[in-house]
């Protein structure tokens, strides 16, 4: 059963949210792997260093 889009709403768009959401959950579940977030904090000088304030690279 197939519902029409409300008036305003692009389809591309939502279609277009969802992949986002999709690569947002994904990402997520993988740093959930040891072996992959890991690899996440072993990367020195990233700019997601930077940008998270220093919090979480090391000198």
């Amino acid at each position: 059963m197939s519902r029409l889009p409300s008036p305003g709403r692009l389809v591309a768009l939502d279609s277009l949210r969802g992949v986002a959401a999709l690569i947002v959950l994904v990402h997520h579940v993988s740093m959930t792997a040891p072996a992959v977030s890991a690899a996440y904090e072993s990367s020195s000088g990233s700019s997601s260093c930077r940008s998270a304030g220093g919090r979480r690279c090391r000198p």
